[in-house]
Parts: C-alpha cells; structure tokens; sequence
C-alpha cells in the first residue's frame, strides 16, 4: 500500500495540534458529553472560517480587506480541521472503538 501523503501530513497537523495542549493532561478523564459538545464547537468553527472562504471567493473583486480576511481564514483552516479530527478520535477512543479489529474492517470491501 503506498504512503499517502496528504493523510500523514493532516496527521502531524493533528498531533501537533495535541502535542501544543499536552499541559492539559489528556482527555481520558473527559467526559463523552463534554468531547461531543467541543466536537460540535469545533465544527462550528471551521464552518465560520468554511462560510468566510466560500462569501470571498464567490466575489469576482477582492478588497484589500477581502484579500486579508482570506488570508486569514487560509491560515486558520487547517488547524481548525485538526481540532474536529482530533475531537472526533477522543469521541471515538472514549467509545473504545480504535482498536484493529474495528479497523481492519473498515477496509473491507463493501
């Protein structure tokens, strides 16, 4: 199977994204409630930074303001999109689901 590249790089997005709030200690003592509700905090928020790409690149003209404001929400992107993956994998750990079998059948045909 050949390396993809593009999944191991979001990969050390993720856990570089981890590694920045190792102080925190971990989210084994998280509750599931609390992950679900900081999963749904994080999707709002690469939907907001989604929402300001999509209004700005819809435009034929960008302002310097528009020119910034995508700028800003390129450079926001992808730590966003970790935040959800990582908030994701700490929903699915606390439901003990990463474990190879689960896995292995994931790349089962279907």
């Amino acid at each position: 199977m050949s390396e993809r590249v593009e999944v191991r790089r979001f990969a050390e997005a993720m856990d570089a994204k981890l590694r920045r709030n190792d102080h925190k200690g971990g989210w084994a003592d998280c509750g599931r409630g609390y992950l679900r509700r900081r999963l749904r905090t994080e999707l709002r928020e690469l939907f907001a930074i989604l929402d300001t790409l999509t209004r700005i690149e819809a435009k034929v003209d960008w302002s310097e303001r528009d020119q910034r404001a995508h700028d800003d929400a390129c450079a926001k992107l992808l730590g966003e999109c970790a935040d959800v993956a990582n908030f994701a994998m700490m929903v699915a750990d606390t439901h003990d689901v990463l474990n190879r079998d689960r896995v292995e059948k994931l790349r089962a045909p279907r």
